[in-house]
């Protein structure tokens, strides 16, 4: 008898006594099967490692038990034959299971005084079996607290319907809290999970229960179709068998014993779309043996792998006879700690031959290298390496030439690692979206500060503290779940945190970050820090390969620096905006730790680079682009550099692809009036040739006036000069281009014009070295180009001004300046000069004054007045 039974026994004698047969019959077989899963429960606790593993397969298999598998269950624990008699009661064709199944199954009538004698009697065949175990006084007690050495909880007598306060000395705390026991001859056996006592009306039976999660589900005995559910660790991934170093699954995988990664279902809900590449990989893929999944510290990998691995071992069906998860890991993040603390691991491997021994002893009992005997094991097996990162390289190099040689379709590896050196197949695990993440902390914060989910639920209230929840863990679950720990200490203040600051978190995420990244790409970085300003993450990615590739042809550099951008992008290390042409450091966290690591790469580099590149940082701010802000730079450092440094800087920077038009302009003008004051225009010529080519739009006039204005300097060539005006002027510019061009039309043809006459008269007239016939033609020749500027001018008065005066702009402003500078020096040249003849020098002289006027008006009315 115990305090269940007798509880049972009350209610069905007053039921009896009321006439309810029906609700007396429901208590009796509510009574018997009670009793048969207190025998289960009992024995099980007392035998479970007695019996072999096909029996114990059977019975954790059984995940929705009937009566009579409950009866088999009951065969095969009863190793000492303490229940013998029992087991042929409920054998016999006029068994409780046959009645049930014939009457209870059957739509037997409840209300039935037959069936209410039927049921009777049968209970009143096992109470008369005089079985030690039914008809003693049992004990039940519910363990609650372990305080100084002693379980304390509440006790449940046969003998009385109201518990007891129970104390016991348990040094070795025996007595699990929240357990459910029976004293039964001096000794505790534990009948949790299958019967669950909280309180004297809070009892429940496992009606079934699910073994790969471990949770059970549970009838109140005395409350009408009431269900909880519970779930058990110890019956989460069951297992047949378990030795020191392997374990057997029912579906007979045989696995290392290692320890789980994770504890929680809600990661690995969110976290599904990786578990189904991992599994394709596993299942289906036939291309590869061997699959990387890497990603940033924090997010998931391990334990992702791991679940995956549990998920093989409770198959109905194995997939893999062996499953070897191998860690290299040497050190984690403990995120149940207020500020985080980086801890060492134990257990781990260092060495290719580890690696190899491990898998030898798991699937031939013998832990030798040699890497033939893995080899030639003709089951299928699944590898599991972890953290391959921490690894030397020479270990990895082994690994890799491994992986080479094995059967895709038989032996499979898996590697997880935060290097993003990819073997095989590549899964890249990525950090939770704002709502995962928050997702996630509510269900740790409800499975573990309770108290708090109130207050969760009005932070949650806010958006913008749901913004900062998933800022400050950067969505990697190992945060949430140290945020899970913290918030309800610490309170709403930590938001304003970030959690990958703090000393071990950030080491533990960045400690040894760069030791995967090659030479070339921190070279890359630590150019990358260089480029921002002081207290700016931010810069431009045109300075960083100034500072880098300056002397390279940018179709040489141009892949590799995208490569190098990639990687640290997939490091998370900087953001990039190709738009803007701009990047981003993540965090100051991590520039902290790249000057101090990274930034001794710099040392390979040109002093004078990285001086340049200072003083353009300066001009930065008020420029359009880098080059924009070098040609600023150039112009106020030409007093205080060599002309060498000088010129040099000039033609690296004008010969650089992709420079904003303008900016190449200036910087060339900037650069011949530099040249002017060092008595080196000659030098221009050669510029002029270097960069015709990024001038190739033929509509952009400007530099074709700065091309004549130093052929006619330098060259002193005036014709060539008009010679590329002309040409300019009659490709029908638009209006602004147009007054431009005609002005420096005015200018070449005065002094061509000036210098034919002169010259045509000096021959003639004063050396004799041409003919009367001779002069006359250069006379033609220069009145008729005297001619074309008239028609010039002419076609801007009547068909260019006329239609200009309701668009006129302050981008005319300059064509309207040096048009009327120029148109002044062609009056004066006009009344200076004897080579006309007088009447057709004066009707000149009152167009161009008309022509001048005209010109001035106009700058006067919409220029000077504004």
């Amino acid at each position: 008898m115990d305090f269940i039974r007798k509880k049972l026994d009350n209610k069905i004698h007053r039921n009896r006594l009321s006439g309810r047969s029906a609700d007396a019959a429901e208590l009796y077989r509510v009574k018997i099967e009670y009793l048969l899963t207190l025998i289960f429960a009992y024995l099980w606790n007392k035998n479970s490692e007695r019996i072999n593993a096909e029996s114990k397969k059977e019975i954790l298999e059984g995940e929705r038990p009937s009566m009579g598998h409950l009866v088999g269950f009951i065969r095969h624990l009863d190793v000492d034959e303490e229940f013998s008699d029992f087991i042929k009661v409920f054998g016999s064709k006029k068994s409780y299971t046959n009645f049930r199944n014939k009457t209870i199954g059957h739509g037997y009538r409840f209300d039935s005084d037959l069936f209410m004698d039927d049921i009777s009697t049968i209970y009143e065949q096992i109470q008369n079996l005089n079985n030690p175990f039914i008809s003693r006084k049992i004990r039940m007690v519910t363990i609650e607290n372990y305080v100084d050495s002693n379980s304390i909880g509440t006790a449940f007598s046969a003998d009385s319907l109201e518990p007891e306060f129970f104390s016991m000395k348990d040094e070795s705390q025996s007595l699990k809290i929240n357990n459910t026991y029976i004293q039964y001859e001096d000794e505790y056996y534990r009948i949790t999970p299958f019967i669950q006592i909280k309180d004297e009306e809070s009892i429940y039976m496992y009606c079934n229960y699910n073994r790969i999660s471990g949770t059970f589900v549970y009838n109140q005995l005395f409350a009408y179709n009431a269900q909880i559910t519970m779930t058990w660790g110890e019956f989460k991934s069951v297992e047949l068998h378990r030795t020191k170093n392997l374990r057997t699954s029912l579906n007979g995988t045989i696995s290392n014993v290692y320890e789980n990664n994770y504890d929680k279902d809600s990661y690995i809900e969110i976290s599904n779309e990786y578990i189904n590449k991992i599994n394709d990989f596993l299942l289906s893929n036939q291309s590869n043996a061997c699959c990387t999944i890497w990603g940033f510290g924090g997010v998931g990998k391990t334990a992702t792998v791991q679940y995956v691995c549990d998920q093989l071992r409770n198959r109905k069906t194995a997939q893999f006879q062996f499953i070897i998860f191998i860690s290299a890991k040497d050190r984690q993040f403990n995120p149940v700690k207020l500020k985080g603390e980086i801890e060492p691991t134990t257990d781990r491997v260092e060495t290719f031959e580890e690696i190899i021994k491990q898998i030898n002893l798991i699937m031939n009992d013998n832990e030798t290298f040699d890497v033939e005997e893995v080899m030639n094991v003709k089951e299928k097996f699944l590898l599991v390496i972890d953290d391959f990162e921490t690894l030397e390289r020479s270990e990895q190099k082994k690994v890799i030439e491994f992986t080479k040689r094995l059967n895709v379709s038989t032996q499979k590896l898996i590697i997880t690692t935060r290097s993003s050196h990819i073997i095989g197949e590549e899964i890249l695990m990525d950090e939770l979206n704002k709502e995962d993440t928050c997702a996630f902390l509510y269900d740790v914060i409800k499975r573990e500060h309770k108290n708090y989910v109130f207050q969760l639920d009005n932070l949650y209230a806010d958006e913008e503290n749901k913004r900062k929840i998933h800022q400050v863990t950067s969505g990697r679950p190992l945060f949430i779940l140290h945020l899970a720990y913290i918030l309800p200490q610490k309170g709403q203040e930590i938001l304003n945190e970030s959690l990958l600051n703090g000393q071990s978190a950030s080491e533990f995420l960045f400690g040894r970050l760069f030791d995967y990244i090659v030479d070339p790409v921190k070279e890359t970085l630590a150019c990358l820090v260089f480029s921002c300003s002081s207290n700016s993450l931010t810069g431009e990615l045109e300075l960083v390969k100034l500072l880098k590739y300056n002397d390279s042809n940018e179709l040489d550099y141009e892949y590799e620096f995208d490569d190098h951008l990639n990687i640290l992008k997939k490091y998370k290390l900087i953001s990039v905006n190709k738009d803007l042409d701009t990047f981003s450091i993540t965090s100051k966290e991590i520039r902290m730790r790249v000057e101090d690591k990274i930034l001794p790469y710099l040392n390979n580099l040109d002093e004078k680079k990285k001086v340049l590149l200072k003083g353009i940082k300066e001009y930065l701010p008020t420029s359009i682009s880098v080059e924009d802000a070098w040609s600023k730079y150039l112009k106020d450092q030409e007093e205080y550099q060599s002309v060498e440094d000088i010129e040099l800087s000039y033609n690296r920077l004008l010969t650089r692809r992709g420079i904003p038009v303008g900016t190449r302009l200036r910087s060339l003008t900037n650069y011949y009036n530099y040249l002017k004051t060092q008595n080196r225009q000659n030098r221009s010529l050669d510029m002029l040739n270097k960069v015709e080519s990024y001038f190739e739009d033929p509509t952009y006039f400007p530099y074709y006036i700065l091309k004549a204005q130093i052929i006619a300097e330098v060259k002193k060539d005036t014709k060539e000069a008009l010679i590329l005006i002309k040409k300019q002027v009659d490709k029908q510019p638009s209006t602004k281009d147009y007054l431009l061009l005609c002005s420096e039309l005015i200018y070449y043809v005065i002094e061509d014009v000036a210098k034919m006459a002169e010259e045509a008269h000096v021959k003639y007239n004063e050396t004799g070295e041409i003919t009367r016939n001779e002069y006359k033609k250069l006379e033609e020749e220069y009145k008729k180009e005297f001619q074309y500027l008239m028609e010039t001018l002419s076609t801007i008065l009547t068909e260019y001004l006329s239609t200009v005066k309701d668009s006129i702009g302050e981008e005319y402003s300059e064509s309207f300046r040096r048009l009327k500078k120029n148109t002044r020096k062609l009056v004066m040249f006009l009344r200076g000069t004897n080579i006309f003849p007088e009447e057709e020098k004066q009707k000149s002289i009152s167009f161009v004054t008309e022509f001048f006027e005209t010109i001035d008006y106009l700058l006067d009315e919409y220029f000077i007045s504004n």
